[in-house]
């Protein structure tokens, strides 16, 4: 038993690995330059601090301990060529011609022009056109409008040289060789590692308004938990107690009613069931009468205040967003469990014990009930994902300043950082709450306490 439990425990890391995996990938594919996005303002950003930038994160660095790509992508070099503009204009080159070491010697040649001349010699548009590698003859165009600048007449040399090498690299063509596999290996010393242990502390950075990231979210797993974890316990609580009661008396009028009642929230999405709660609860406009609840915020009045009197403010403003998540979970387990306690009252056990003369109660609390609730516990664990997801829906329709709120508005604002960071966050408590229940399993099932036992 201690051994399961371990290996449930064990399995926890590699599949926070793999997950925190994902997350970095979806980071480093969905936002734009991370360098901008770091230390620019309103995208703007000298060419000094931009490299600066770069080293003082660690940004030259390979994305993963290893890299598997075709021969005419030198993997080993890309990942420290800056800015990201040219490093895919560059790929883009290979891509369509390959030959890495004549259009790095290309490359370099460009870069020794532009950093010479100025702003009044080249324009931003020349300056473009020079390293667009993937159409030469564009390059050459512009290289021949340079080189018949009189005031470019010292450059002449260096235009010359970069002309030659565009005009042999406008002759490279792509072999079926290129295509093969390369293997390289980087080591410790990658942006995913470097991040991944990072987050292991909860350091994320700041937030493009400056404030640490982990600050932020601080504030918001509280709030989040609190609807979370109310709306599970309540889901549970009224999911399996309606549902075992129908499973004990099916054909009742009061079992049929709550069939139907629960069998219309499957149809019903979040976010309309949040609508129409607002709208009847919440509406002193519509429905004067009804206006029993708050439609925004959390409640929370101030440490001036008691811990009383806080809760019931809390209570008072959560209510609605609390039966937003929990609605789906009563109408699920309910399903289940309704199932459950009508297939185990049809067992051959169940009918022996009521030969023996026991009361039908005394049957359902003893066996009947727990190996019920045996495989609800399973399905529960897996509740428990989707519950962080359906935060975002619930906690922007009512503002409430949660995760699901903080990344809604960080989406917004391109805010990468603390996307990414609420979704490793999210993550943990996900696989938090499936080892809980994975641990509750164990000690339920009456097959692995028996082998305890022996």
């Amino acid at each position: 038993m201690n051994k399961t439990i371990l290996y449930r425990i064990l399995y926890f890391f590699p599949i926070l690995f793999i997950a925190s995996g994902i997350t970095f990938g979806l980071k480093e594919m969905s936002q734009g330059d991370p360098v901008l996005d770091l230390c620019g303002r309103d995208g703007i950003l000298l060419e000094e601090d931009y490299l600066e930038c770069v080293k003082k994160n660690r940004l030259d660095r390979p994305a993963f301990y290893l890299a598997i790509t075709p021969r005419l992508l030198p993997s080993d070099t890309l990942y420290q060529i800056f800015p990201l503009q040219l490093r895919k204009n560059l790929k883009q080159a290979l891509w369509k011609r390959g030959n890495w070491p004549q259009l790095e010697s290309l490359s370099h040649e460009v870069a020794l022009l532009l950093r010479q001349t100025n702003a009044k010699e080249l324009s931003l548009l020349q300056k473009q056109n020079l390293q667009n590698f993937t159409t030469p003859d564009q390059a050459l165009k512009t290289i021949h409008s340079l080189q018949s600048d009189p005031k470019l007449e010292h450059y002449t040399p260096l235009l010359d040289r970069i002309e030659q090498k565009y005009e042999a690299y406008s002759k490279c063509r792509i072999s079926w060789k290129d295509y093969l596999p390369a293997f390289y290996y980087f080591g410790f010393d990658n942006r995913f590692h470097n991040w991944f242990r990072a987050a292991l502390n909860f350091d994320f950075g700041r937030s493009l308004s400056g404030i640490p990231v982990k600050d932020l979210l601080r504030k918001g797993v509280k709030w989040t938990l609190i609807i979370n974890v109310l709306g599970l316990l309540i889901g549970i609580f009224l999911g399996v107690s309606l549902g075992s009661y129908a499973g004990l008396h099916p054909n009742t009028k009061f079992s049929i009613f709550i069939d139907r009642l629960f069998n219309s929230f499957f149809a019903i999405p979040s976010f309309l069931m949040a609508i129409l709660l607002i709208y009847f609860f919440s509406n002193a406009n519509t429905f004067p009468f009804l206006y029993w609840f708050p439609n925004s915020g959390t409640g929370y009045l101030g440490e001036d205040y008691s811990i009383f009197e806080n809760a019931l403010s809390i209570a008072h403003h959560l209510f609605l967003p609390i039966i937003c998540e929990s609605y789906i979970i009563i109408a699920y387990l309910y399903k289940h469990a309704k199932a459950k306690v009508e297939e185990e009252s049809q067992k051959p056990y169940v009918f022996a014990q009521k030969a023996m003369g026991h009361q039908k109660e005394f049957i359902f609390k003893k066996y009947i009930f727990p190996n019920s609730l045996i495989p609800l516990i399973s399905l529960i664990g897996t509740m428990i994902p989707s519950l962080f997801a359906g935060s975002i829906i619930i906690e922007s329709i009512f503002s409430i300043p949660g995760l699901g709120g903080l990344v809604y508005q960080s989406y917004l604002e391109s805010d990468w950082q603390i996307v990414f960071a609420s979704v490793f966050i999210s993550t943990i408590l996900s696989l938090l709450g499936l080892l809980l229940a994975d641990i509750l399993y164990l000690f339920m099932d009456p097959k692995i306490r028996y082998a305890r036992e022996s």
